[in-house]
């Protein structure tokens, strides 16, 4: 019993100790986890500060420019950052293009962009947004004494963190959407120039960040070429994956007419533009230059396709089609010369049924209007080709028909200058343009020559030395009494003149030699122009 009881005291005190060591030990764990909790909240708000000091750096500042730099191929200056919360704000932007580069300078002013803070933690610095008030670009070729890549290269690698939590920094960027407000470019050649302003832009990268999508919608584009019309942006959608910017789709208006675009300019080492457009309801009369062009009307139509390195616009090859609608012809001297020998007046304003070509700019400047058609029914029909060198100078082959009895009141217009179809020497280049339509006319050789500002024909010399064959032919075979006759005619008007200056004869010794001279002057102008109203006009 003694020894039961005693046990008892001994077994309590035994369960006391171990609840005891048990108590501590909870303690000691709890104190360790409290002290990992504790280092671990010091550590993040740490690392916490740590990155905000650093994102609020000039140092940060320095590592972002340095890294557009080396995207860029070019000098990055940046303003100083500001942040509020997880968004940033830049007050300019400009980037100055090295040597080769695609561009001479970039910038944007007012930028603003949204950090996803909970990214960094995954290394990733990720822009939800970055919004721009204005964005301009002069795609001009760099000037030689711009920065080159290994200096910008090297703001890059002075730009890293430092200190214990520089390995937490994230070590790449997605960046979800740019949304600019107002965007253009200036571009300025050799002898022309473009600019466009006030296109609101968006840019994205696809699902995969393989490529980048582009959208905008309005603007003005103003072209050198067309110095008195504006072209209004109406959409534009394009992408750009690594050297490559593909336009998908470009829609505008200018001079009242639709114009469309797509294709492809690759940049990098050897740029490389290749685009295809359409034009339809262009009004010439807004945009035609004030030379011999003025003198054709109506709205224009076709097709173009532009190649070559974009940087040398003036070098750049053109070939497509143009037709024209309501079309108009007038104020050409050699339709003033027809009208007049017709007696036609039609002739010094032909309404076109037809007018179509094709053409061709070769990179050195000059154009070729070839497998061109001109028809005003009734009247006349134009085909041929016509080449202006880079010097103006012109060059064409053409074949003119008329209806027949056109040139009726012209002797030998019709017998020596024009004729049928069947009895023309046709090359094989010219026969590609001959229909069927065409045999019932009388046709004839027309060659352009001289410049763009002076173009000179040679119908006009062979329709007067016709008429003098044919004058001289008649003139040869005329009968007995028809020589009589022009005989009395001569023979009156010889007279007219004679009394004319016989009955002048005291004035003439009055007034001495030099008045006698100015009435012998006056006489035969007289004359001279009696005569040429016999000739047929």
């Amino acid at each position: 019993m003694s020894e039961a009881v005693m046990e008892a005291p001994v077994a309590r005190a035994g369960r006391r100790s171990r609840r005891r060591r048990r108590g501590q030990g909870a303690r000691k764990a709890w104190i360790v986890l409290g002290s990992v909790a504790v280092l671990a909240a010091g550590l993040f708000f740490g690392a916490k500060i740590w990155i905000r000091n650093y994102l609020q750096s000039d140092k940060f500042r320095v590592w972002i420019s340095g890294e557009i730099a080396q995207r860029l191929d070019a000098d990055v200056q940046l303003d100083r950052i500001r942040w509020q919360d997880t968004t940033s704000t830049v007050g300019t932007f400009t980037a100055t293009g090295a040597p080769g580069a695609p561009f001479a300078k970039l910038e944007a002013r007012d930028v603003r962009a949204m950090v996803n803070a909970g990214a960094i933690w995954d290394r990733v610095w990720q822009v939800d947004e970055v919004k721009v008030a204005r964005f301009t670009a002069d795609l001009s070729s760099p000037g030689p004494d711009t920065a080159a890549p290994a200096t910008v290269a090297e703001k890059a690698e002075t730009g890293g963190g430092g200190g214990i939590f520089s390995s937490l920094l994230p070590n790449r960027t997605q960046v979800k959407g740019i949304t600019v407000d107002e965007a253009g470019f200036t571009w300025k050649g050799a002898e022309h120039s473009a600019s466009a302003s006030g296109i609101a832009l968006r840019v994205k990268p696809s699902e995969g960040h393989e490529f980048y999508l582009a959208s905008g919608s309005g603007g003005t584009l103003d072209l050198s070429l067309l110095p008195d019309t504006r072209v209004e942006l109406r959409s534009i959608e394009a992408s750009l994956q690594g050297d490559e910017i593909t336009l998908e789709e470009l829609s505008a208006e200018a001079a009242g007419a639709d114009v469309t675009a797509e294709g492809t300019v690759t940049t990098g080492e050897q740029p490389f533009l290749d685009l295809s457009g359409t034009i339809s309801g262009l009004d010439l009369a807004r945009v035609a230059p004030e030379n011999w062009l003025k003198s054709l009307h109506g709205k224009v139509g076709g097709e173009v396709r532009v190649t070559g390195d974009p940087r040398s616009f003036d070098h750049l090859a053109w070939s497509g089609t143009a037709n024209l609608r309501d079309g108009l012809l007038e104020g050409l001297p050699l339709l003033h010369v027809i009208a007049r020998k017709t007696r036609n007046e039609s002739f010094t304003r032909l309404v076109l049924k037809e007018a179509r070509t094709n053409f061709t700019r070769s990179p050195d400047g000059g154009w070729l209007i070839d497998k061109m058609t001109f028809d005003a029914p009734g009247l006349l029909r134009l085909k041929g080709h016509v080449a202006c060198a880079a010097n103006r100078t012109l060059e064409g082959e053409l074949l003119l028909g008329i209806v027949p009895g056109t040139l009726r009141y012209l002797a030998g217009a019709e017998q020596q200058v024009f004729l049928p179809l069947d009895q023309l020497i046709i090359t094989q280049r010219e026969r590609t343009l001959i229909t069927a339509d065409d045999a019932g006319l009388l046709w004839t050789r027309l060659k352009l020559r001289g410049t763009l500002d002076d173009p000179r024909e040679d119908l006009a010399d062979r329709l007067a030395s016709a008429w003098f064959n044919a004058t001289v032919d008649e003139v040869m075979n005329m009968s007995m009494e028809g020589a009589v006759k022009a005989a009395e005619t001569a023979s009156k008007l010889a007279s007219e003149a004679a009394g004319q200056i016989i009955d002048k004869a005291p004035a003439l010794l009055e007034g001495g030699l030099k008045t006698g001279t100015d009435l012998l002057e006056k006489g035969v102008e007289g004359g001279l122009k009696t005569i040429e109203g016999l000739i047929p006009r």
